[in-house]
């Protein structure tokens, strides 16, 4: 056997002891999809949280306060500088990040007080992710939110 066989051969049987040793051995490891995120928590703030931004402070709440499949109605809270923020035009779109599309969308009524609301028929159960849009007198705004649907 020449210097190369032999060192192929060395190589070979110590590849062989290490993939060996690994035989039998059960190990898991689970990879987000490309260009996905994989929980709704890197998506946005969680409902019921004040998203504070240039023009706007926004918070969405949902009822029921754990959506499930079906409708469901939310309520924007929409403050400009501290105070109520009547007048604007406020819509709440969604989408389903790990699904890849888009979910329900609607523009939310003034109920006074800075406060919008509007229904959603949520059609199936997952991570949401929601963009309220505030425009008013050309000052906008916007605010990322996530939550879960359960059945």
């Amino acid at each position: 056997m020449n210097n190369k066989a032999t060192h192929f051969a060395i190589a070979m049987i110590v590849s062989a002891g290490i993939l060996g040793g690994c035989v039998g051995k059960e190990e898991s490891v689970t990879l987000p999809p490309p260009n996905q995120t994989s929980t709704a928590a890197t998506q946005g703030s969680a409902l019921g949280t004040e998203v504070q931004g240039e023009h706007y402070a926004i918070k969405l709440v949902a009822d029921p306060a754990e959506p499930k499949v079906g409708k469901v109605k939310f309520t924007a809270n929409v403050m400009h500088h501290g105070q109520p923020t009547d007048g604007a035009k406020v819509n709440l779109e969604t989408t389903m990040p790990a699904m890849g599309h888009d979910g329900p969308k609607t523009e939310l009524k003034s109920a006074g007080g800075g406060e919008y609301s509007g229904e959603l028929d949520l059609g199936m159960a997952g991570e949401f992710s929601a963009t309220v849009s505030v425009d008013q007198e050309g000052h906008t705004g916007e605010a990322q939110f996530s939550f879960v649907v359960k059945q």
